[in-house]
């Protein structure tokens, strides 16, 4: 079976590609449209007999100039299985082009190479020390069933295995914080069995990885959402506030790992205002309903960040950078944390650099206030859900001063600005990707301005 590359076989592949791309919900580039399209690396997974995988780099031009790369791995059949037909990008020279992600015979070969470390070409798959009972059974193969920047398949109810889908040069902090955490020994997040990464634009580039999956567990975000219904529908019990402690130490603990792993640095004061106010610039263009506030926001980011240089502050770190309920799981050995690649609209620099702990910790209080918000927006409730939400960001920080040694709510103005800058980035990037979802960190912001106009 021909893997089309080259002639006019791949000009038609492009004109697919460009096609299919923006309709995924995991292309970050939604509001930019395609002038080109260009497979910069093309690598067939050994596959003896039957359907064939191309792991595909693909550089997309814009029309204002921009470029970005993405990872499509391709699958190649005479005919496709209805199962597949969603996956299907086209045809091209006889074959019929999809997703190699849906097919699972295609996602076991893909595992069955890891274990094997048996990268294809420049394709180069890492095995961890962890890394034992990789060869891929005879059991299922499914996705997880949830929008997000990359995609993930279960495969045996063994492994994870995720593929990065926007492609920034260099090393994934997914993989690097995996790595250290797991070195350190750390409870509180999934072992990281393996990794692949290649060279793009002559830069180690970090591609996927390899995790145990973990069974029995649940969101942080379903089980707060369940939480919120329980009590809106008059049940007694309500189980997230204790739950919200345990998260507390969990996050805690994986703030003292990842210190002892990196190392600290001072805290910069002047670069954490500097972030608040790009982030505060990045959001007013895209909300008139902030932009009408924007003297209000001006004032408290400045008064703020007054009280901030004013204060001493604990040292800055690596932190996980994106944490919210979605980024923790419930399982039957306690809490862990999840996907450490930081918030997927800023640069990989900055997600590479130190911050204060007090960023994650502001992240999970924003991500209580977005459940209860939701649910009130949902169900067009009253007070229940802010009053749900009070109680557990008050749990989670008690839980987290227990872990830590220290207690967030003493350096109350950078909680207060780590908190405003998450709501005014989740405002952006709602506007971009889930403009139905707008209304809910725009409601943050402003009950943040009531608060410090009260306060």
């Amino acid at each position: 079976m021909n893997t089309p590359m080259r002639g006019p076989a791949a000009a038609d592949l492009h004109r697919q590609i460009a096609t299919w791309l923006p309709a995924q919900p995991w292309f970050a580039d939604k509001n930019r449209r395609i002038d080109e399209v260009g497979i910069v690396r093309a690598v067939a997974l050994d596959s003896g007999t039957g359907p064939r995988a191309v792991l595909s780099v693909i550089r997309l031009t814009f029309d204002d100039g921009g470029r970005d790369y993405y990872q499509v791995p391709l699958g190649f059949r005479s005919t496709v299985p209805p199962a597949l037909g969603s996956a299907v990008l086209g045809e091209s020279d006889g074959s019929v082009v999809y997703d190699a992600l849906a097919d699972p015979e295609l996602v076991r070969r893909l595992v069955a190479a890891f274990a094997a470390e048996r990268g294809p070409g420049s394709m180069r798959f890492r095995l961890t020390a962890d890394a034992r009972g990789l060869e891929p059974g005879r059991g299922g193969v499914r996705a997880v069933a949830q929008e997000q920047s990359n995609s993930s398949v279960v495969v045996d109810e063994r492994l994870v295995l995720k593929v990065f889908r926007r492609l920034v040069p260099g090393i994934n902090p997914d993989v690097e914080l995996n790595r250290a955490l797991v070195a350190a020994h750390n409870a509180h997040v999934p072992v990281l069995r393996g990794f692949m990464d290649t060279d793009v634009g002559g830069v180690t580039t970090s591609m996927m990885t390899l995790q145990e999956f973990v069974p029995c567990s649940t969101t942080g975000w379903d089980m707060a959402l369940h939480d919120l219904a329980g009590e809106l529908e008059g049940r007694d019990f309500s189980a997230f506030p204790a739950a919200a402690v345990e998260v507390g130490v969990a996050v805690a603990r994986v703030h003292r790992d990842l210190a002892r792993s990196f190392g600290t640095s001072p805290f910069e004061q002047k670069h954490s205002i500097r972030q608040l106010n790009s982030t505060l610039d990045s959001a007013l263009p895209l909300s008139p309903r902030l932009a009408e506030h924007e003297a209000a926001l001006r004032e408290t980011v400045l008064s703020l960040g007054e009280e901030i240089v004013r204060t001493p502050q604990i040292p800055s770190q690596r932190v996980h950078g994106d944490l919210h309920l979605g980024q923790v799981l419930h399982s039957l050995r306690g809490w862990l944390v999840l996907d450490f690649e930081g918030e997927p609209d800023r640069s990989l620099a900055s997600r590479l650099l130190p911050a204060s702990p007090l960023r994650d910790v502001a992240g999970m209080l924003r991500s209580f206030d977005y459940a209860a918000d939701r649910t009130a927006l949902a169900r067009q409730a009253g007070e229940g859900p802010r009053a749900w939400a009070e109680r557990a960001r008050s749990a989670f920080l008690d839980g987290y001063a227990e872990a830590a040694g220290f207690d967030p709510r003493e350096q109350r103005a950078l909680l207060d600005a780590y908190v405003l800058d998450k709501a005014l980035y989740e405002t952006a990037y709602e506007v971009r990707h889930r403009p139905s979802w707008s209304e809910i960190p725009i409601r943050g912001v402003l009950r943040l301005l009531e608060e410090s106009d009260a306060g």
